[in-house]
C-alpha cells in the first residue's frame, strides 16, 4: 500500500484543456501522464503512459512555438492517469481484433479453463463439472460456429476438444488495440469464468464483482477494461480465496454502480460513460503562469466537492483530507487558525501524529493541545502562546480540543482568546462528529456556538447515523442551522419521525418515536453539502468475513436470566419507562448471558458460563494475533485470566477504562510488534474502538456487543484499515433467542436506516 502523500501547490506556465470520453472537463499540465489509444495510417497503438504534450503533438502535429494548428486525420482516446511506471505497447491490427463477439467470448472461456496440449497447434481441451459452465460453453461454441468433440467422463465431468479461435492464455498487448464492441464483450464475459457471479450467471446493477487470475498482465487488463467502462477497479495480490484454500495471486474488484462522478456544476451526477473513438478536436493550449494543485492518493483519484461546507465520511483518509484542506485555505490567506474538536480517545492523535505527518513542511505551525487535566501553569502557558502568536508571520495556529472540555469555564476562556487573536479567520473542524449528535447535551450546544464564530466549518465521521436519522440534526447545525430547512430539533423530528403520545396507567404521558419517514427527502437535503467515500472506493483493502459461534447457557444462567426477565417485565408492565432505565434493565440481562451481573447494590456476581470455553475453542481454530472485544470489565478480567492460564502471562494485553495512558500506549506497541509474544488484545470497544491501529490482527472476536452502531463499526476498523494485508474475520459469540440476538438485530436495523439515507450499498455483515 502506497502512503498518502502531501497536497502539492506549484507554479506552471502551460496547461492543456480537453474533454474526456466521460464528458469530464479536464485541465492538466503538459507533462501529465495519459493512457492513449491512437489510430494513425491504419496503425493502432496503445500507450499506457504518454505526456499531454505528446498527445497534443500527435493529434495536431503541433509544436507549441508554432503559429498554426494544422490538424491531421487521426483517431485518439486520452485518459489522464497517475502512478508508477508501466510499459507501453505499439501494436498493429492483429488476429484478436478480427474475431467476432462470440469468438471473443469463447476465447475468454478458453483462457480461463482451457489447456493447449501441444505447442505447435491451436487444439484446446476443457473440462467442466458445473452444469452452468457446460451450458454456457456449448452456447458460445454454437454462436461462434466452432465445432467441438464432447466426451462424458466419470464424476459428472465433461471433456471438450476444439480448435481455439486464437491461441493464448493471457491478455497480452494485442488485446489493447480492439474495437469498442470487443472491449464490452470481454468485460461482460470474464466474471462468468474467472470471477464471482450470481447464481443465475448475470450481474445485478449494484453487485461487486471479482476477477481472479494467476497472471498479472491479465489483472492489469481487466482493471483497464473496468476503468474505460466507468468503474473503479482495484488489483490486490496474495488474497486467499474464500471458496477454498487455493491461493489466488491476483484479484481485480469493481462495483457495478456508476462510480465515476461529474463534480462540475450543481449536485453530483453519474457520468455518462459513452466511449467514442472519434477525433478529439477540442484540445486547447492555455499559456501563462498559473497555480497547479496536485493531490496524490493511493487510488490515483480523488473527487472533491467545491462547497463552502464539507461533510466527509468513510474511513478513507478523512483526517488527511481535512489537514490538506486546512493547508489550502491557509495558503490562500482565508484562515490563520484552526480549532479541532474530537472525542477523548482521538484528539491528542491530531497533535502527536496526524498534523506532523500530513501538514506541509513548508507551513510553519503552532499546535496547542488543551488538556482539561493539565496544571494551572500548563493552561496559563497555553493562553500565553495563543496571545503571542503572530498572525502575520505566515504560519497557522491549531488548537486541539477534547470536545468534552468545551463545557468548562477554563476551556471557554481559551476558545475566546483564540477567536480574539484570529478574528474571522478561523477554521472549525469536528472529528468523529457523532460526539455531538445529542442536541440536548451541553457539549453539543457549546460546539455549535464555536462553529457559529468560525469562517469555515468541516465535520468528519465514518458513521454519521449511529442510532436514528435524528443524529444528523446537531451535526448539520454545527455547519449551518439552516442547512436542513428546520428551525429547531423538534421541527426536524416532526418532519422525519412519526411520534405518538403514549399514556401510562398513572395518567402521565410521553412521546414515543414509532417509525421514521421522508428519508428520501433527508438524503436529498444532505447531498448538496456532503461528500462520502468508502474504503472500497479508495483503498485496496482485503475482505471482511463474518461468522457467528453459538453459545449455550448453563442451568445457573438460564435460571438467573428468566428470574430477572420476569421480574423486570412484570414490574414495568404498563408503566412509563425512560430510555435510561430500559437500557439498564436490558444490560443486566445481557450481563447474565456473558457470565456475570450487577445487583441493585452494585455488587458484581459471577455465574458459571460456557462463553469462556467457546472463546478458547474459537481461538484454537485460528492463527495469528487476535482482538477480543468485551463490554464488561468483569468479562475483560475473566478473559485475561483464562488466556494467561492457557497461553502464558506475556501473551495478553488489556485496554479499558482502568488502563493507564502509558500502559495503553505500551499495549498497542507490543501488539503491533510482529516479534512480540503478545498475541491477544482484550479491550472494551467503547474505549479501544477508535483512534488506534491494530492491523497485526486478522481475527476479531466479539465476546459481546452493545447497542451502539458507531462503536461496532469503529471497533471493526481497528484491524481493517491501511496496513492490513490479510482478510479480517469477525466472529460473534451469540446465545440464540436471547438479548444477544436483540442487540445484533438493533445494530442491523440502525445500519439499514443509515444505508437508506446515505444511499450505501448493503454489504455482507453480521448474520443471525
Amino acid at each position: 500500500m502506497k502512503k498518502i502523500v502531501a497536497f502539492i501547490k506549484k507554479k506552471t506556465d502551460r496547461f492543456v484543456h480537453f474533454t474526456s470520453p466521460y464528458k469530464f472537463d479536464i485541465m492538466v499540465t503538459e507533462n501529465h501522464d495519459n493512457a492513449v489509444r491512437l489510430i494513425e495510417n491504419d496503425i493502432i497503438s496503445f500507450h499506457h503512459r504518454m505526456s499531454t504534450k505528446e498527445v497534443a503533438n500527435h493529434v495536431y502535429r503541433y509544436k507549441y512555438k508554432a503559429e498554426t494548428k494544422d490538424k491531421v486525420s487521426i483517431s485518439c482516446l486520452s485518459i489522464p492517469v497517475s502512478g508508477g511506471e508501466v510499459a507501453g505497447y505499439n501494436v498493429r491490427p492483429n488476429a484478436v481484433a478480427m474475431l467476432n463477439e462470440w469468438e471473443l467470448r469463447l476465447l475468454v472461456a478458453i483462457m480461463a479453463d482451457g489447456t493447449f496440449p501441444n505447442k505447435t497447434d491451436d487444439r484446446c481441451i476443457l473440462e467442466f463439472k458445473k452444469g452452468r459452465k457446460k451450458d454456457r460453453f456449448e452456447m458460445l461454441c454454437a454462436k461462434a460456429g466452432v465445432p467441438y468433440v464432447k466426451i462424458e467422463k466419470k464424476d459428472c465431468i465433461t471433456k471438450y476438444q476444439l480448435i481455439a479461435p486464437y491461441r493464448t492464455k493471457t491478455f497480452g498487448p494485442e488485446f489493447y488495440s480492439l474495437p469498442r464492441s470487443h472491449y464490452e464483450a470481454i468485460f461482460d464475459e470474464v466474471p462468468f469464468w474467472d470471477g464471482s457471479v450470481c447464481k443465475n450467471g448475470y450481474r445485478t446493477p449494484n453487485e461487486t464483482t471479482r476477477f481472479y487470475t494467476s497472471d498479472k498482465a491479465s489483472a492489469d487488463y481487466v482493471q483497464f477494461l473496468a476503468a474505460i467502462h466507468g468503474f473503479y477497479a482495484s488489483v490486490r495480490a496474495d488474497l486467499v480465496n474464500r471458496r477454498g484454500d487455493k491461493r489466488v495471486p491476483w484479484v481485480v474488484t469493481w462495483s457495478h454502480k456508476a462510480n465515476i462522478r461529474n463534480n462540475y456544476g450543481k449536485g453530483t451526477k453519474k457520468a455518462e460513460v459513452n466511449i467514442s473513438w472519434e477525433n478529439l478536436n477540442d484540445f486547447e493550449i492555455i499559456e501563462g503562469e498559473q497555480d497547479c494543485y496536485c493531490w496524490r492518493v493511493p487510488s490515483g483519484m480523488l473527487f472533491l466537492r467545491r462547497n463552502n461546507k464539507t461533510f466527509i465520511t468513510g474511513n478513507s483518509g478523512k483526517t488527511k483530507v481535512m489537514i490538506d484542506n486546512m493547508a489550502y485555505l491557509h495558503q490562500n490567506k482565508h484562515i490563520t487558525g484552526a480549532i479541532i474538536l474530537a472525542p477523548k480517545g482521538v484528539y491528542r492523535n491530531w497533535a502527536e501524529k496526524e498534523i506532523p505527518t500530513h501538514l506541509l513542511d513548508s507551513i510553519d505551525r503552532d499546535v496547542l493541545v488543551w488538556k482539561a487535566e493539565g496544571s494551572a501553569k500548563y493552561k496559563r502557558d497555553l493562553m500565553d502562546s495563543i496571545k503571542k502568536f503572530d498572525t502575520a508571520n505566515g504560519g497557522v495556529q491549531v488548537l486541539v480540543y477534547n470536545v468534552e472540555s468545551l463545557i468548562s469555564e477554563a476551556g471557554q476562556k481559551a476558545i475566546k482568546a483564540f477567536f480574539d487573536k484570529h478574528g474571522d479567520k478561523v477554521m472549525g473542524i469536528i472529528d468523529e462528529s457523532t460526539c455531538i449528535k445529542n442536541h440536548k447535551a451541553k457539549r453539543t450546544k457549546a460546539a455549535i456556538a464555536v462553529g457559529q464564530q468560525c469562517k469555515v466549518r468541516r465535520i468528519a465521521t465514518g458513521s454519521p447515523i449511529t442510532n436514528s436519522p435524528l443524529d444528523l440534526y446537531s451535526q448539520c447545525a454545527f455547519l449551518d442551522k439552516g442547512l436542513l430547512g428546520c428551525g429547531s430539533f423538534y421541527a426536524f423530528r416532526s418532519l422525519y419521525a412519526q411520534v405518538e403520545r403514549m399514556q401510562t396507567r398513572m395518567g402521565t404521558s410521553y412521546d414515543k418515536i414509532v417509525a421514521y419517514k421522508n428519508l428520501d427527502l433527508l438524503s436529498k437535503r444532505i447531498e448538496p453539502f456532503s461528500f462520502r467515500v468508502t474504503k472500497s472506493e479508495c483503498l485496496d483493502l482485503p475482505e471482511k468475513i463474518y461468522m457467528t459461534r453459538d453459545v449455550t447457557l448453563t442451568p445457573e444462567q438460564v435460571s438467573t436470566y428468566m428470574e430477572m426477565y420476569n421480574r423486570e417485565v412484570s414490574y414495568f408492565k404498563g408503566e412509563m419507562m425512560t430510555a435510561e432505565i430500559a437500557l439498564t434493565k436490558m444490560l443486566r440481562l445481557h450481563q447474565i448471558l456473558c457470565g456475570c451481573f450487577t445487583t441493585d447494590d452494585g455488587t458484581i456476581m459471577s455465574l458459571p458460563n460456557n462463553r469462556i470455553s467457546e472463546l478458547l475453542e474459537t481461538i484454537e481454530e485460528t492463527s495469528g494475533k487476535i482482538i477480543i472485544w468485551a463490554n464488561y470489565i468483569q468479562n475483560i478480567r475473566d478473559i485475561e485470566e483464562a488466556l494467561k492460564k492457557e497461553y502464558g502471562d506475556d501473551t495478553v494485553v488489556t485496554y479499558y477504562g482502568g488502563t493507564s495512558a502509558d500502559d495503553r500506549s505500551r499495549a498497542i506497541v507490543d501488539f503491533q510488534n510482529p516479534s512480540s509474544p503478545v498475541r491477544f488484545f482484550v479491550s472494551n470497544p467503547t474505549v479501544g474502538g477508535r483512534g488506534i491501529t491494530l492491523t497485526e490482527a486478522h481475527t476479531v472476536i466479539y465476546y459481546s456487543n452493545n447497542f451502539s452502531l458507531e462503536t461496532r463499526q469503529q471497533s471493526e476498523d481497528r484491524a481493517h484499515r491501511i496496513g492490513q494485508k490479510n482478510n479480517v474475520t469477525y466472529i460473534d459469540l451469540v446465545v440464540r433467542k436471547t438479548m444477544d440476538e436483540k442487540v445484533i438485530q438493533a445494530l442491523l436495523n440502525k445500519r439499514n436506516i443509515a444505508n437508506e439515507i446515505l444511499k450505501d450499498d448493503l454489504e455482507d455483515w453480521i448474520s443471525l
